[in-house]
Order: structure tokens, then sequence, then C-alpha cells
């Protein structure tokens, strides 16, 4: 075999430098190529969180840890999962401090029990040690008191005060908590802790206008039902 000789300092032809540093191909992260994490990714972005069953995001979730897939991987999907179902009820809460829910339960009760129906899911992926878990759960018996008070459920009106305080206790200094408190002793027709906790919201929330607006329905019903009372009395 005849070797061609080469010259020092010469490459031969078509022969290349190799580069100082190999640059290796990127590995995959694992959920790049996990199927189950796919799916659960699709339906994520499709806001198929927990519907239809079978084709949702909790259902690849369900599946992820019967497969004992790993830690790291199911961690990031709760992550994924806990931040979609936050959208909704914090959307409404933002609504509800604006004033922009619409009086008409009918055009609101979906949203309103979807908001509901994700906290309860949330709920269902926090431990109770969590430091979120108060959070959580008081955002839960807002929203369930608020349902309560948009239906126009009179009986179950001490339920929602009774559901509302102990929201307050859990995430105390909330100026919404409050506000709804307000309203739900008002809706009672008790004026006094309805202006006691209307107060309490304002001082939470000096520049917020819906507990000044509640304090205002107060005293206009308390001065009209005054005045009817005069008028019995007189008659």
């Amino acid at each position: 075999v005849n070797y061609e000789k080469i010259p020092e300092g010469k490459i031969a032809k078509n022969d290349k430098p190799a580069p100082r540093y190999m640059k290796m191909p990127k590995p995959l992260k694992e959920s790049e190529s996990n199927s189950l994490f796919l799916e659960f990714k699709r339906c994520i972005e499709g806001n198929r969180i927990y519907i239809p069953d079978g084709s949702c995001a909790f259902y690849f979730y369900e599946d992820a840890k019967a497969a004992n897939e790993s830690a790291s991987l199911l961690e990031e999907m709760t992550n994924m999962l806990t931040a979609a179902l936050e959208l909704a009820p914090q959307d409404y809460i933002n609504r509800y401090i604006k004033g922009e829910l619409e009086y008409n339960i009918y055009k609101e009760r979906e949203g309103l029990l979807m908001a509901y129906t994700h906290l309860q899911k949330l709920l269902e992926l926090t431990s109770t040690d969590d430091f979120r878990y108060n959070e959580l759960k008081a955002k839960e018996l807002f929203f369930e008191s608020l349902i309560i008070l948009k239906n126009n459920q009179r009986e179950r009106y001490p339920i929602a005060i009774s559901h509302l305080m102990e929201a307050d206790s859990l995430l105390p200094k909330k100026a919404w908590i409050n506000n709804l408190i307000g309203e739900s002793y008002y809706r009672s027709r008790d004026w006094i802790k309805a202006d006691s906790f209307a107060n309490k919201a304002s001082s939470l929330s000096t520049s917020w206008a819906m507990p000044w607006n509640l304090k205002g329905k107060i005293f206009k019903d308390r001065k009209s039902t005054r005045l009817n009372s005069s008028h019995a009395n007189i008659s």
C-alpha cells in the first residue's frame, strides 16, 4: 500500500481541521419524549383541563401517576395543571373587585361554577400542609358563598355567612371577602352587621368603591324600613 506523504503543516485534500470543541447534540428533556406528557400538554393548551373524560389533562395526569413516571415529570405536570386551574378563579375575583360581575346569575352561572370546580380540583392536588392550602380553601368558600348569593338562595344565606367567616379566618384582611360578608348580611336584612363588614372592607382597601356602594344601599334600605314602620304605626 502506498501512503501519500503529507508535508508538515499541510492538510490532506478534502480533509478539514477538527473543531476545538466538539458540539454534542442536546439531549431531549424527559417531558419532550414522554407520550403521556405530550398528550397532557396538548390538553392544557386546548383548555381541556378535566373534561371530556378520557381526553383531558387530569386523565393523562392520573395515567402518569399510575404508570409510576418519574418524580420530576410528575412535578412538572402538577405545576402546569395548577397554573391552568388558577386562571379562572383569579379572573372572577378580579371581576368581582372591579364590580364587573353580572347581577343576573344566568349570565354568570357557567363561569362561576367553572371557577368553583377549578378550586375544588386545585385542593385535590394540594396537601393540607402546603403553604397555599389556606388561600385556596378560602377562595373555594368565597365562590360557594358567591354562588348562593347570586342564586338568591335565601334559606342558604346563613351557610354563605358561615363559609365566608371561615374564609376570613383562613385568609384574613382581604377586603373582597369582608365585603361579601357585608353583602350576605345585607341580603339577610341585618343592617348593623352588614354596615360593620362594609366598614371593615373599606378600611382594608380605602380606594375601593364597592364597600361604599354597599354602605349606600344599607343606608337607603334602613331609612326605607324606618319610614315604612312609622307609617304602619300611624295607621
